[in-house]
């Protein structure tokens, strides 16, 4: 059968390589033009492109893809698969062949962008992945399929992150041979239990120390590695990787005790930093960082 393959992230690598695999015949991959660019200025490929041009497939780079209908139209695809595209389809580009989407989250909950930060953010302990045909609305199409993946404590962004990917070429290879087989009914999404992700903005990584320790560390999970949950002390940006709570009372909203480690006050209760970076400056433990920054014990982060 003749695919088009849309997607862009790292998320979309293991369902290319699956469609591969499964001996699908991918006449072209669409992926988000190169914008990336290294320190000299060169442009960097980007990882999905990389990968299709080791698997000797076609790839197209399109700015605004609905003004490429024809062009699809005439590949003459029986379907097409998006995987973390990152652009919205048009009526036309949707009328070309059946689009099958591999989103990472158990809709209806987490349409949109950085469904994977915000379960983790909002404390969810469980995710998963859904193969939804794909509709004019934001992830709104019939669900076809969908596995839950539990979210364990401590688990970061990046963690989830690679194993959603691969339960989602997993589910995709599945889904495709039911579909073939006509052994799936479509399941229409409950919209009254929808919810919407919000873009993964600075107001969003910025800590609100008012917040107990459990809300803020659930922050600073879902946005490892990146963007990173970040403070400001003393007018220099502090990106925090990694930390843990402290039930006892709070030492005030925002305030940083130093001893052998680095305790943060919170809404409820503490945070012990385990992880963190400075603006230019690499990544580092707690315990390498408190030898030369002793001058921050009892500033306020803000």
């Amino acid at each position: 059968m003749r695919v088009i393959f849309m997607g862009t992230g790292e998320f979309a690598i293991p369902s290319l390589k699956a469609l591969h695999a499964d001996g699908y015949r991918i006449i072209a991959v669409i992926t988000q033009p190169d914008r990336a660019k290294d320190r000299k200025g060169n442009i960097i490929e980007g990882e999905l492109k990389k990968t299709a041009l080791e698997l000797g497939l076609e790839v197209y780079q399109f700015e605004k893809i609905k003004l490429h209908a024809e062009e699809l139209r005439r590949l003459n695809p029986d379907f097409m698969v998006t995987a973390s595209y990152g652009q919205i389809l048009s009526r036309e580009i949707l009328d070309i062949a059946p689009i099958y989407n591999v989103h990472a989250s158990l809709l209806p909950k987490y349409r949109g962008s950085a469904p994977i930060q915000w379960a983790i953010i909002n404390g969810e302990s469980e995710t998963g992945v859904t193969i939804m045909k794909t509709e004019e609305g934001l992830d709104t199409g019939d669900i076809l399929s969908f596995c839950k993946v539990p979210i364990y404590e401590g688990e970061t962004y990046g963690e989830l992150f690679d194993i959603l990917k691969v339960a989602g070429a997993e589910l995709l290879s599945e889904t495709l041979i039911k579909l073939k087989n006509n052994q799936i009914i479509p399941i229409k999404q409950d919209s009254a239990c929808a919810t919407k992700c919000r873009m993964l903005t600075n107001d969003v990584a910025k800590i609100d120390w008012s917040k107990s320790n459990t809300e803020i560390i659930n922050l600073i999970r879902g946005l490892n590695p990146k963007p990173g949950a970040f403070t400001t002390v003393n007018d220099n940006i502090l990106k925090i990787l990694s930390a843990q709570a402290d039930e006892g009372n709070s030492l005030g909203i925002g305030k940083i005790e130093i001893t052998k480690q680095i305790k943060v006050g919170c809404g409820r209760g503490n945070i012990i930093i385990k992880k963190l970076q400075l603006s230019g400056k690499k990544e580092m433990l707690a315990e390498n960082f408190i030898n030369g920054n002793r001058g921050l014990n009892g500033l306020i982060c803000i």
